[in-house]
């Protein structure tokens, strides 16, 4: 019974003798412990706990700046220059939908082309479309439908005024809106990445596509990957157009098949 005493008196509900001894008896051994004239210790506080995840302040929500220019979709830019001069490679016969996911040259890295090169298994070759559009048919009618074909072009942009072409301002960063018209399978890359990836219209009536591009330095690279017959539309005629955001011309911007002073000859009209 002792030992049932003692263990009420820890918990401070005994009242026998024996539990007043052994009270007694704590309280010298205490004493012992911590130095008969030193005065207890308080023991240092817990840190605080850390707040939990629904007590936790909310971070500042920064508001995205908005686009410059309006937003998409733009009408038809009709003040802005057509894509008239490019290279054209193809064509290449399709026999199932995924053979259009085949890379059938360079897709992601072409970043220069020249006329009359090796572009896979087909060359390179010079075209000059008509006034507003580019008349593709006349050149891939080569191979039965379906047929697959790749259009490069470069947009060219003027610098900011009598600055050194190799200044680092010569050529500010800029945002512009590329267009196209298409009645087929098209898949658009700029500077190699791709933008546009459009199925034929369902109607066979062209449809207008626009997509947000930089504009990066003096060149900026344009690859179409097209696609005509069965499922993947009626023509390969399209129209392209680069306007600024508001969707209006770009000053002095025009599509050339290359790079200053190395248009291919049919293509110049003088060297």
């Amino acid at each position: 019974m002792a030992g049932l005493t003692t263990l009420c008196v820890a918990c401070g509900s005994g009242s026998s003798d024996g539990a007043r001894e052994d009270s007694a008896a704590v309280k010298p051994l205490e004493r012992t412990l911590r130095g008969a004239d030193s005065p207890a210790k308080e023991l240092p506080e817990a840190a605080p706990a850390p707040p939990t995840e629904s007590q936790a302040p909310e971070a500042p929500v920064e508001e995205a700046s908005p686009a410059p220019g309006k937003a998409l979709p733009l009408e038809w830019p009709q003040s802005a220059v057509p894509l008239r001069r490019l290279l054209l490679a193809g064509t290449w016969s399709l026999e199932s939908p995924e053979d259009f996911e085949r890379a059938w040259l360079d897709e992601a890295g072409l970043r220069e082309v020249f006329s009359l090169q090796p572009a896979g298994r087909r060359r390179w070759q010079g075209m000059a479309g008509g006034e507003t559009a580019v008349n593709l048919d006349a050149l891939t009618r080569t191979r039965p439908d379906p047929a697959l074909a790749y259009a490069y072009s470069i947009s060219s942009r003027p610098n900011t005024g009598n600055i050194d072409p190799l200044a680092a301002d010569a050529f500010p960063d800029a945002e512009a809106v590329l267009h196209i018209r298409h009645a087929c399978r098209l898949r658009a890359w700029w500077d190699g990445e791709i933008v546009l990836d459009e199925a034929a219209p369902a109607d066979g009536q062209p449809r207008h596509v626009q997509v947000r591009v930089p504009l990066t330095d003096a060149y900026d690279v344009l690859l179409l990957k097209l696609a005509r017959g069965a499922d993947f539309g009626a023509s390969m005629n399209l129209e392209v157009r680069l306007s600024d955001t508001n969707g209006e011309a770009i000053p002095r911007q025009e599509f050339v098949p290359r790079r200053k002073n190395e248009f291919p000859t049919e293509l110049s009209g003088s060297r």
